[in-house]
Formats: structure tokens, C-alpha cells, sequence
């Protein structure tokens, strides 16, 4: 969700910021006249090697925000609570020299 945390004195910019995570021109255009007109946006932006962070668009006048927990379903007690067990179940991960270990006896052992 993106909504104005301040004026946005460099609209181009803003444009050009937007067009690194993905939206075309006409997009990003659309997208700043809706947060000129003081409207939340949603959007979908795509992180790039080349492109800013989204927090870097609050240079912008611009604040990011993820969605909110009620705009996502609501995932069953039961399915979380079958997860947590799941993982919690789960053995730790071998320490680095462990798994050297674990390599080196399995290699002798075939040999």
C-alpha cells in the first residue's frame, strides 16, 4: 500500500522510482496522480538489483506499507498449531564441522 506521508515536490522522480519496481509509465503515472489526489494505492512492487528500496520512497514523500493481517485470509488454529509441531519436531541442522563429520564417516564407510 502506498499513501502520501508528505508533498511530493518531484512527481518525475516518483515516477521513475515506481518504474524501477516493475510499473510501466503509464502505471506509475496513474499510480501518482491517485497519491496526489490522496488516495491509497495499491501495488505490486517488484525488488531489482537496480531498483530502490521501498522505504526509499518515502524520499519521495511516500510512505510503503505491507498489508494489513485482515486483508489476508485467516489461516486455521489447527493448521498453525499443525505447523508449529511440525517444525518444533524437526532436528536442528547439523553444525558446520558436524556435517563434515557426518561426510567423512559416510565416505569411509563406503570405501
Amino acid at each position: 500500500m502506498l499513501q502520501v506521508s508528505a508533498p511530493i515536490e518531484r512527481p518525475v522522480d516518483l515516477v521513475r522510482a515506481l518504474m524501477t519496481f516493475g510499473l510501466d509509465l503509464p502505471d506509475a503515472h496513474d499510480t501518482v496522480d491517485r497519491l496526489a489526489r490522496g488516495e491509497r494505492v495499491s501495488v505490486i512492487l517488484h525488488l531489482t538489483p537496480d531498483g530502490y528500496s521501498p522505504f526509499a520512497l518515502g524520499n519521495f514523500g511516500v510512505a510503503a506499507s505491507a498489508p494489513q493481517p485482515d486483508d489476508a485470509p485467516t489461516i486455521p488454529g489447527d493448521v498453525l498449531r499443525a505447523i508449529d509441531s511440525w517444525r518444533l519436531s524437526r532436528p536442528e541442522p547439523p553444525s558446520r564441522e558436524e556435517a563434515i563429520g557426518i561426510i567423512l564417516r559416510r565416505g569411509l564407510a563406503a570405501a
